[in-house]
């Protein structure tokens, strides 16, 4: 429908309405451009397809709204034109978009060239972290230390792992705490990698071993501190990563595994471990799989090939413990699963497991199982296991934003002759995103991430046809995706 004809009927007008171009926050804190094709007022959520033909419903407190004809002299936030000495109206030199001083937040003081906070972030945050240097880096350092909600009035699971609010890091966007994200030591909300700009290396899924304390928290720059890890940390890092990215549960050692970790054994961060010579890595690591039968399933379990190796339960390592008291409780929440001490390996621990297992099936008046039945569970067991060699993403506790996979950053990758998909991850929207530009002007992307399970890398081959770079931030004649 077309746009309201005068600005009287700019605060009856919807915000949003179907077929109208906007920019979609996603659960990793970057933008992507969309179009609505419903509207659901009730639940506050708009159904928005992407530009893969992806439809996801989005809230709308996640979606940003190019600036509509006949609402110029209107405050985006509070839609009233209301004006008074020390609360003028000011507008975005670059989305058009119109707010109160004190609607925006931080307070705006300027009266010259201004950028809101919407634009500020969608240019300075991109992928491994977000800028660290230049005026927009400038812009968001000062923009980050007030958060857009209340912290406080946000709801909590049990774990502090989500919210119901879906509200995350300084951008207010939804979340997964497990797909690249660090949590606050201090406040223990957690940010998003792309809008943080104190780190050094891009993060792996599930990398928990930070201290890292944000903006609001310190004042001022962020601060983050690399903790130590051991050879099981780093194994279960590893099979995490790639069984996130590449959406499959076994991997082999001497292919997949022991590969990646040589190609991004600096990406790591691995403190001591990283003086380990290369031909140490192989026994370490081997040892760390077969060992830790809790964490860690291999192929010959199951009947297949050796060298492949697996997670029991695909989740992320244990939280690592922070010294420090009770104010430490509140750092990343201790995991249900996992002691590392080989609870299902030899020793104590497993004898006391199948002592317990025989007094259950003796009190129960089962017989012990014979070795017929043995066989015929372990048949079943084999094929459960090779009919589900790719795994399905875990569902997210995030309300309706389930099945990202994510992409695997700029980690490198071998070319492999395993088992993998015929195609990446499936990406969720472009594969581009606004952050692209960082001069204000258009320029070329740098290149396509590498990813675990394509075969083709960014030295290999170059895309005939390069996805042109996207700047969100020029005002539209009328309601369109912006250019």
């Amino acid at each position: 429908p077309a746009a309201p004809a005068g600005p009287s009927a700019a605060a009856t007008w919807p915000r949003f309405w179907e077929g109208q171009d906007v920019l979609a926050r996603w659960t990793d804190g970057l933008l992507y451009l969309g179009t609505i094709k419903k509207v659901d007022p009730v639940r506050q959520v708009c159904l928005v397809q992407f530009e893969d033909d992806s439809q996801f419903l989005v809230l709308w407190k996640d979606i940003n709204p190019a600036a509509v004809p006949g609402e110029e002299w209107a405050c985006c936030v509070c839609h009233l034109e209301d004006l008074s000495p020390d609360n003028r109206l000011v507008r975005c030199e670059k989305c058009s978009h119109a707010y109160h001083q004190q609607c925006h937040l931080p307070r705006v003081f300027s009266d010259g060239p201004w950028m809101c906070r919407q634009c500020v972030f969608a240019v300075a945050t991109k992928r491994g972290g977000a800028l660290k240097k230049g005026p927009y880096a400038k812009a968001m350092l000062s923009m980050k230390l007030v958060l857009p909600y209340q912290l406080k009035g946000l709801e909590w699971d049990a774990e502090h792992l989500t919210n119901r609010q879906q509200c995350y890091c300084y951008c207010g966007g939804p979340g997964e705490w497990n797909l690249k994200m660090l949590q606050c030591h201090r406040c223990a909300q957690w940010f998003h990698e792309a809008c943080t700009q104190c780190l050094s290396k891009p993060l792996l899924y599930g990398d928990r071993f930070y201290i890292f304390e944000c903006c609001v928290c310190t004042g001022g720059p962020e601060t983050v501190c690399r903790l130590p890890l051991r050879w099981v940390d780093v194994a279960h890092l590893i099979l995490y990563h790639l069984s996130i990215c590449c959406k499959k549960k076994y991997f082999d050692f001497e292919r997949e595994i022991l590969p990646f970790a040589s190609e991004n054994w600096d990406s790591l961060l691995l403190g001591e471990l990283s003086d380990t010579p290369k031909g140490e890595r192989y026994s370490q690591l081997l040892n760390a799989l077969t060992t830790h039968k809790d964490r860690f399933i291999s192929g010959k379990e199951i009947k297949k090939r050796k060298g492949l190796f697996g997670l029991h339960l695909r989740v992320p390592p244990p939280a690592p413990h922070v010294p420090g008291g009770d104010a430490d409780s509140l750092l990343i929440s201790d995991s249900r699963f996992l002691s590392g001490q080989g609870r299902c390996g030899k020793g104590p621990h497993r004898r006391r497991a199948r002592q317990q297992q025989q007094q259950r099936r003796h009190q129960q008046g089962e017989p012990p199982p014979s070795m017929a039945l043995r066989s015929t569970m372990e048949r079943e067991r084999l094929e459960r296991a090779l009919t589900q060699e790719v795994v399905q993403n875990p569902v997210s506790a995030n309300q309706s934003y389930s099945g990202y996979g994510g992409t695997s950053g700029t980690y490198n990758f071998r070319r492999t002759d395993a088992r993998c998909q015929d195609s990446a991850p499936i990406r969720m929207f472009a594969s581009f995103h606004p952050s692209a530009n960082t001069a204000g002007t258009l320029s070329t992307s740098s290149g396509p991430s590498l990813d675990p399970c394509d075969a083709s890398t960014s030295t290999d081959q170059d895309s005939s046809d390069p996805p042109a770079p996207f700047l969100p931030l020029s005002p539209p004649k009328r309601p369109s995706p912006p250019t």
